[in-house]
């Protein structure tokens, strides 16, 4: 039965929760799912997180107050990102296939 829970940051900035049980060995846990994938834990929780009901925006996660929570700059920042992109391909005519065309070759 799930017990505990890592909270880990990716190298991307991104919050990964990794769940585990009493009967667990937490060094090989973290040895290998958590500093193994290029992670750093910052907590270690009994019982589980709380997780925002929607995984949408997932990788606009951030560990606060002891859940995961949306952090709205991060989105407001993707969001934004996405728009521009939108806009460029607008101006240029093109559509998101089109570039990835023009990429490949």
């Amino acid at each position: 039965m799930i017990t505990k829970t890592i909270v880990s940051r990716q190298a991307s900035g991104g919050v990964s929760i990794t769940y585990y049980d009493d009967r667990d060995d937490l060094n090989e846990i973290i040895r290998k799912q958590v500093t193994g994938a290029g992670n750093v834990v910052i907590q270690i929780v009994d019982g589980l997180v709380e997780v925002p009901a929607s995984k949408a925006d997932r990788d606009c996660w951030d560990y606060s107050g002891g859940k995961i929570v949306v952090d709205a700059g991060k989105k407001a920042a993707k969001e934004s990102k996405k728009a521009r992109k939108q806009s460029v391909l607008a101006k240029l005519k093109i559509t998101e296939e089109d570039l990835a065309d023009l990429l490949k070759r």
